[in-house]
């Protein structure tokens, strides 16, 4: 679970901004932050990262503690397990592909490792050219394996195709799902696009005025979805209540939301934004289809 509850004001006076959030979101999941520029989208992420402090509360990923300010404890960003990916790259440019990667390692890089992530970005032929002969795409891609070189619980990607023509953010999109569902990372991807975030992730997070609000999936957000069986099939949890012996949970499918109790100790870790299979004896319905 990443878990975080947070306050921290910038700037002062009339140009004063406070970021104000808190939620719960699984490991292991593609989570993008959506909103208007100045939201607060990459002071999140500059937070869990650890690139700014915290003013107020806490950073807990899995069950490490990486900031909180009830018990003075904090993080400094090469002691988190997270890759940060900035959409201007930020690769050396007097160094190669592969001494970037070796350098992000941050010691000896294990030779199989750094051939699996030149493999995975398609660099291997690459791994000693200099940025400065690399392409736009390229570049991204070899930021990408950067990012990864350390194995990070939580990968960071703020705004990484904002910058490139269509074709090339295309591709890129199916390089971050590939990479995504070989390392799974949890991954925070910041984004203005909205079929691009319906694209890539299984959760979206949306910020105003340095609040969330509300968190769901694509499908409910943006009303992208696919025609599945809301008798029998399967659908993606958006909210889930426990109490007592009974599971509470806000099902999407089909452009169509709906509502269910479930036997709480047959799902003991379903959690939000997770995707079930269920047939019709598997739950009792507590109200009617409410169209989007």
């Amino acid at each position: 679970m990443l878990a975080f509850d947070l306050t921290k004001q910038f700037g002062k006076g009339n140009t004063a901004f406070t970021l104000d959030v808190k939620a719960q979101l699984p490991m292991g999941k593609i989570i993008g932050i959506f909103g208007p520029s100045g939201a607060g989208k990459s002071s999140l992420l500059r937070l869990l990262s650890g690139l700014e402090k915290l003013d107020h509360g806490f950073i807990k990923v899995k069950n490490e503690v990486w900031s909180d300010t009830t018990k003075r404890i904090f993080l400094p960003p090469q002691k988190r397990a997270v890759g940060y990916l900035f959409q201007d790259y930020s690769l050396f440019p007097n160094m190669t592909v592969a001494e970037n990667l070796a350098f992000a390692a941050e010691k000896n890089i294990d030779p199989v490792q750094l051939e699996e992530l030149l493999a995975a970005t398609q660099l291997m032929d690459k791994k000693n050219h200099y940025p400065s002969r690399l392409s736009g795409g390229e570049q991204q891609r070899a930021a990408l394996a950067r990012a990864l070189v350390r194995r990070p619980s939580l990968l960071l990607l703020d705004e990484p195709l904002a910058a490139l023509d269509q074709t090339i953010r295309t591709s890129l999109q199916t390089y971050i799902l590939t990479l995504h569902e070989r390392f799974q990372p949890t991954t925070l991807f910041v984004s203005h696009n909205r079929h691009e975030l319906a694209t890539l992730c299984d959760l979206v997070i949306e910020i105003e005025a340095g609040k969330i609000i509300q968190i769901g999936t694509p499908d409910l957000l943006f009303g992208e979805t696919q025609t599945i069986d809301l008798v029998s099939g399967s659908f993606r949890v958006l909210t889930l209540t426990r109490s007592e012996n009974k599971l509470i949970v806000e099902l999407v499918a089909s452009q169509q939301k709906i509502k269910l109790a479930l036997n709480s100790a047959a799902w003991p870790e379903l959690k939000s934004g997770d995707r079930i299979q269920l047939t019709e004896a598997e739950f009792i319905l507590l109200s009617s289809k409410i169209k989007h």
